[in-house]
């Protein structure tokens, strides 16, 4: 099954995102970040919903907070914590009232970050004990999964830039992002990922290895797969090209019983070609 995130739709206002990609024919839309809080939101994609007979699932940093942070269940900040907790509790809420069935966490940061700075290059903060945040992700991460009776959780993979490995070095500033901190995380925690593409396609350039390899580690531990293209630079959330790259790795997979969701930010042409491109790519 394919799903077009809302975050492919500029727009404030999350009902408008989704009559947005509705209007154009998707029926499968991934509630996503980067629109503001208003009272009416829940009853709006309710309506939505059901006149359109959309499939939702809640995604991450979804619903709008009240004010900006930055999503960290690894923060050492009580306030940070506290705030990630009931962000995710009111997402798997939302999506158990909304029949959805899967919900993904990004994986947590070492440090709080300055929500203005997240997807750009991050200023050099204090770093907290590596142990002591993998331990209170796990923590948040468990109370979560107590909560949850018909959504099934993941954890993403975070994206390393090269600017931001030149500034921490490594994995200094990012839990999870390839194979090697995927399996220190998961000496605290068991989880299924959530599969981002693009930011691994991003994060293996910066550690310097094999991004066909690392891809097909992870394709076979999840069912629940991010996609979108770039320069292995940034995590621009281009559109996939018939016969790019990406698309001829993407075709070498197995996809059964995989659930995808699109984050194509070129335009809803490009979002459109890219889901047809998808569709041929899942041989259905």
């Amino acid at each position: 099954m394919i799903y077009v995130s809302t975050s492919c739709v500029k727009s404030k206002r999350i009902g408008e995102s989704v009559r947005t990609l509705a209007d154009i024919g998707f029926k499968n839309i991934e509630l996503s970040g980067g629109t503001k809080q208003y009272p009416e939101f829940i009853d709006e994609l309710t309506e939505l919903k059901n006149t359109y007979k959309l499939s939702y699932l809640c995604h991450n940093y979804f619903p709008p907070p009240d004010e900006d942070f930055v999503l960290n269940l690894g923060s050492q900040e009580d306030k940070t914590f506290n705030q990630a907790i009931d962000l995710c509790t009111k997402s798997i809420k939302m999506s158990e009232q909304f029949g959805g069935t899967k919900y993904a966490i990004h994986a947590g940061f070492f440090s709080d970050i300055n929500h203005k700075e997240f997807g750009h290059k991050i200023g050099l903060n204090k770093l907290s004990e590596r142990d002591l945040c993998y331990r209170k992700y796990a923590e948040g991460f468990d109370h979560l999964r107590q909560i949850s009776s018909q959504v099934e959780l993941y954890i993403e993979n975070n994206a390393l830039s090269i600017a931001n490995k030149e500034t921490y070095g490594g994995d200094g500033l990012f839990m999870f992002t390839h194979y090697e901190s995927y399996l220190e995380l998961l000496n605290y925690i068991k989880f299924t990922p959530l599969l981002d593409v693009a930011h691994l396609k991003v994060s293996c350039n910066s550690h310097g290895i094999d991004f066909s390899k690392e891809l097909k580690k992870f394709f076979k531990l999840t069912d629940y797969v991010h996609v979108s293209d770039n320069d292995a630079q940034y995590d621009y959330g281009w559109a996939l090209k018939k016969d790019g790259e990406l698309t001829k790795l993407l075709s070498e997979l197995d996809w059964s019983g995989k659930t995808v969701t699109l984050e194509v930010y070129d335009g809803l042409e490009e979002l459109q070609n890219s889901y047809n491109i998808m569709k041929e790519v899942m041989e259905y």
